[in-house]
């Protein structure tokens, strides 16, 4: 069953069960990018990172910053991440959402 991450630290974030639990609790809350939106980066990525790369994002979680760069153009961006919870259930979703351009690994 799902664990109460009220108490956690940061000592659990290389558990699987940690982030499904954090996922289930802050389910509806939208996504959660640990440094900076993508609004606040773009200058940097654009100026280093032409839309036509591959991009890795490692360590993903429910970040949306995938979502806003293929919506400024970038084509292929592959997340991964050890849990792919709370984002999107599956990559169907994804495309009938129209948010092609983007792949999650676990």
């Amino acid at each position: 069953m799902f664990r109460d991450v009220s108490a956690c630290n940061t000592y659990n974030y290389g558990d699987a069960h940690y982030w499904d639990a954090r996922y289930v609790q802050e389910a509806g809350s939208g996504g959660f990018d640990w440094y900076q939106r993508y609004s606040a980066l773009r200058p940097f990525i654009r100026k280093y990172v032409s839309t036509n790369s591959r991009v890795l994002m490692v360590g993903c979680g429910n970040a949306v910053i995938s979502e806003d760069m293929v919506k400024d153009g970038f084509e292929d961006i592959v997340n991964i991440d050890i849990i792919i919870g709370g984002y999107c259930d599956d990559e169907k979703e994804i495309h009938a959402n129209g948010c092609q351009g983007y792949e999650f690994l676990s």
